[in-house]
C-alpha cells in the first residue's frame, strides 16, 4: 500500500477505539463489520473478498461498519479488481454496470455519499454519487480509470470531506465536499447491476488513522451483578389455557417453579376484546365451559394470570396488543370497529380504551407497575403501516433504511396514537411506567433504526419511560451465528448506551433460546449450541450482560411456560424453561442467581486515612468463596478483609462471590486520603 501524502486537512491523534481492520485471517470481524450482502458472497483470506453473481439482475457483496464515525475522521482502504472484471459487459437490463463502492451512509442509509470505481458498456471510471440534499452537483463527477489496484482515502474536518485516490503511481485529490457533518457508517461493496457478469474484488487494510467512533470495547462480565433495580421476568400466556382446558400443568403451576428459581416479574398481554362468558363465570368453573378462541388473552383471561401471579408475589407488567388478536412485528390489525377511523378518531378511541382497561385492572386490585403500549410496534400500529393504510410510494421504499420516509409518513402518525394511549393509561394510573416495545435489532444499518424510532417518539412528544426490545428469536431467520459472543453483546451494549443518551433505559421485553434444533430456522451462536447446556450458558451470559449495564432495566424470557412433549407448537416446546411439568430446565436454574442478594461496602478507618474495611453481606444463598479485587492489583479471599493502600487515590474495587445459586458480584469506588469518605457502590 502506498505511503500517504501529508493531509490537506488538520489531523490529530486517534480518539477512542479506532476501528481499523487489516482483514487478516479467514473470518470477518463481527465487532467491526456486518455482512449486508444481497445475493453476493463475503469471505476473508488475509484480505476482504467480495464476489457478486452474474445470474441476478442485482447482486451485492457488501459489509458495513457496526459503528458510526461520529465526527472528524481520516481513513483509507486499498482495493483490487480481480477475477471477472476483465470480461466484457453483457447487459441484461437498462443500466448495466459492475463496480466497487465506498459508501458513507447517513441516518441509517436514508442518505449516502458514494465513491465508485466502476465499469459499464461505455468504459471504466471513477464516479461520485450522493442522495444528500444540496450536494447533487457531485453526481456529475466522472473520471476515466484503468488501474486494477488502488487506494481511496477520505478525510473529514469540520464538515469538509476531501476524497483522494492513489492509482499505484501517485495521489490525486478527486473532490472536496462541504456540508457532510452527520455521523456516518462506512460500507464497502461490490455490485453487479443489469449485467450477466459476476466478479470478485478485494479490500485490504482499512485504516482509521484519525477519528472517534460510536463504539467502545465491551468486557464480558465475570458474574451476575446483584441489583435491586433489575426486573427479571417471563412473558406468560398459554399455561392458563393448557392448565384449565387441556392436559398440561396438572401437577404444578409453572408460576410456583418460576418464582422459586428467581424470576420476580410476570409480563402478560391483553387484546381489546372481553369475554362475557368468562366475565360471568368464576375461574374455578372455567374448565366446564369448554375452550373457545375468544378466551385467549381477553381481558378476563389476562386478569386471571395477573391475579395468580400477584398472589405468588410477582411484580406485574401488562402489554396492550391494541388489536383484537395477537399483534407483533408481522401484523398490527385494528379491531374491526376501528378499521375505518381517521387518525384523530383512532387516537380518541385508543385513549378511551387504555383508560377504561387500566381502570378495570386497578379495580380488581392488580398492582400493575409497567404498561407496554403495543407490541413490536416499529413499523406502525392499528393498520397505520406501510402497505396497509399508509401507501408505499411508486418504486417502493426500504423502510429499514429510509428513516426520513418513516419519520414523515409512519412514525409521525404512530406517535399521535401512542401519545393518546399513554395519556389514557396515566389518567387511570398516574404512577404507571410506560414501555414502547419494538423489534429491529438486526435490520437496517447497525443500530440506526431502533435509535431513530425512539428519537422520533421523543421528538414527537410521546411520554414513555423505557425502550423495549425483542432479542432476535431463532425460530425465525437471523444471522447471530456470524457474531462472536463478545461482538454481539458489544452491539447490544452500544444500542443500550445510545438509548441512555436519550434518557431512556432499556427493557429486553422478549428473549429466548432453544435447547434443541427443532422448528428452528437460524443457526446457533458458536458458543451456545442448541442443547440444554447451550441454552443455560446463553441465559447465563444474557443475565450477566443485563445486570452489568445499569442502563438495562429489565430482561424477560419469552414463553418460559413450555416443555418438550406438551400440547404446543414444537418450536416453543424447546424454547421454554422446563424439561417437564415438575423439572426446571438448566436455563431456568440460571435465574436462581437472582435469589442471591449481595451488597458490599468499603469504609475508611477513622484513625488511618489509607486503611479500609471491606464488608460483604449476602442473603438468599450460601457463599462458597469470596474474591475481592482491591483496585491496586491486590486480591483478598476473605469475606470481610481489612486493607491498607500504599498511596492516596481513587480505587475501583470488585467483589465476586461464588454461591450455591450462581456467581454474583458487587463493585464500587473508594477514595483514600486525608478526608473520611464512604465508597459509592455501583
Amino acid at each position: 500500500m502506498p505511503s500517504f501524502l501529508p493531509s490537506l486537512l488538520l489531523l490529530a491523534t486517534v480518539a477512542g477505539w479506532n476501528g481499523s481492520d487489516d482483514f487478516r485471517g479467514t473470518a470477518l470481524n463481527s465487532c467491526n463489520w456486518e455482512n449486508t450482502s444481497v445475493d453476493g458472497n463475503v469471505s476473508l483470506n488475509d484480505r476482504l473478498l467480495l464476489t457478486t453473481r452474474g445470474d441476478r439482475r442485482f447482486s451485492s457483496a457488501s459489509v458495513r461498519t457496526q459503528y458510526f464515525l461520529t465526527s472528524d475522521f481520516d481513513f483509507s482502504v486499498g482495493y483490487e479488481l480481480m477475477e471477472g472484471w476483465e470480461a466484457p459487459i453483457v447487459p441484461t437490463g437498462s443500466g448495466p454496470r459492475i463496480d466497487i463502492t465506498i459508501n458513507l451512509l447517513i441516518d441509517g442509509g436514508a442518505r449516502h455519499f458514494a465513491i465508485i470505481r466502476g465499469k459499464s458498456t461505455g468504459g471504466e471510471f471513477i464516479n461520485l454519487h450522493t442522495s444528500v440534499p444540496g450536494l447533487e452537483s457531485y453526481n456529475g463527477f466522472s473520471l476515466p480509470a484503468a488501474n486494477r489496484k488502488g487506494t481511496f482515502r477520505l478525510m473529514r474536518r469540520s464538515g469538509q470531506i476531501e476524497i483522494l485516490h492513489h492509482d499505484g503511481s501517485s495521489w490525486r485529490s478527486l473532490a472536496i465536499v462541504n456540508g457532510l457533518t452527520a455521523p456516518v457508517h462506512v460500507s464497502l461493496s461490490a455490485l453487479s447491476i443489469d449485467v450477466n457478469n459476476g466478479f470478485t474484488a478485494s479490500f485490504d487494510n482499512f485504516n482509521l488513522s484519525f477519528g472517534t467512533t460510536s463504539s467502545r470495547a465491551w468486557t464480558r462480565p465475570q458474574a451476575f451483578r446483584s441489583r435491586s433495580d433489575l426486573y427479571l421476568g417471563g412473558v406468560v400466556t398459554d399455561f392458563l389455557a393448557r392448565r384449565t382446558w387441556g392436559t398440561d400443568w396438572q401437577l404444578v403451576n409453572p408460576l410456583d417453579t418460576m418464582k422459586a428459581n428467581g424470576i420476580e416479574w410476570v409480563r402478560v398481554g391483553v387484546v381489546t376484546t372481553s369475554s362475557s362468558i368468562l366475565n360471568t363465570t368464576p375461574p374455578g368453573q372455567w374448565r366446564a365451559l369448554g375452550w373457545r378462541d375468544e378466551y385467549w388473552s381477553s381481558f378476563e383471561f389476562a386478569a386471571e394470570i395477573l391475579r395468580q401471579a400477584r398472589d405468588r408475589g410477582f411484580r406485574l407488567e401488562v402489554f396492550y396488543y391494541l388489536s383484537h388478536t395477537a399483534a407483533n412485528a408481522g401484523q398490527q390489525f385494528p379491531p374491526p370497529a376501528w378499521a375505518n377511523l381517521s387518525v384523530d378518531q383512532t387516537a380518541a378511541e385508543l385513549e378511551r380504551y387504555t383508560f377504561e382497561t387500566t381502570s378495570r385492572f386497578r379495580a380488581l386490585g392488580l398492582p400493575i407497575e409497567i404498561y407496554d403500549i403495543g407490541n413490536e410496534i416499529e413499523t406502525g400500529i392499528l393498520g397505520f403501516r406501510p402497505g396497509d393504510r399508509i401507501p408505499i410510494p411508486p418504486g417502493g421504499v426500504d423502510i429499514w433504511r429510509n428513516l426520513d420516509w418513516m419519520r414523515n409518513n409512519v412514525w409521525n402518525i404512530e406517535a399521535r396514537l401512542l401519545a393518546a394511549a399513554a395519556r389514557g393509561v396515566r389518567r387511570a394510573d398516574p404512577n404507571a411506567r410506560i414501555v414502547l416495545h419494538i423489534t429491529g435489532l438486526t435490520v437496517g444499518e447497525g443500530n440506526a433504526f431502533p435509535l431513530a424510532f425512539f428519537r422520533t417518539m421523543i421528538d414527537e412528544g410521546v411520554l414513555f419511560d423505557y425502550a423495549g426490545l425483542s432479542h432476535p428469536n431463532p425460530v425465525v431467520p437471523w444471522n447471530l451465528d456470524a457474531y462472536s459472543t463478545d461482538c454481539w453483546f458489544q452491539r447490544l451494549d452500544d444500542l443500550v448506551n445510545g438509548l441512555a443518551t436519550m434518557g431512556k433505559k432499556t427493557i429486553f421485553s422478549e428473549a429466548a433460546y432453544p435447547s434443541r434444533q427443532v422448528g428452528v430456522q437460524a443457526a446457533a451462536m458458536k458458543e451456545f449450541p442448541y442443547s440444554p447446556a447451550g441454552q443455560a450458558a446463553w441465559t447465563r451470559e444474557q443475565l450477566r450482560f443485563a445486570s452489568s449495564n445499569e442502563n438495562v432495566a429489565g430482561w424477560f424470557w419469552f414463553y418460559p411456560d413450555y416443555y418438550p412433549g406438551s400440547n404446543t407448537p414444537v418450536e416453543l416446546q424447546y424454547s421454554g424453561l422446563f424439561t417437564s411439568e415438575l423439572d426446571p430446565a438448566p436455563a431456568l436454574a440460571e435465574f436462581r442467581v437472582n435469589l442471591a442478594k449481595l451488597s458490599a461496602s468499603a469504609t475508611r478507618d477513622s484513625s488511618d486515612p489509607l486503611a479500609v474495611a471491606f464488608r460483604a453481606s449476602l442473603s438468599g444463598a450460601v457463599a462458597q468463596s469470596y474474591r475481592w479485587s482491591l483496585g491496586d492489583g491486590s486480591v483478598s479471599t476473605e469475606a470481610n478483609p481489612r486493607y491498607r493502600y500504599g498511596a492516596p487515590g481513587t480505587y475501583h474495587w470488585l467483589l465476586i462471590v461464588e454461591t450455591n445459586a450462581g456467581t454474583v458480584s458487587s463493585e464500587g469506588t473508594l477514595s483514600v486520603g486525608p478526608a473520611r469518605r464512604r465508597s459509592v457502590r455501583r
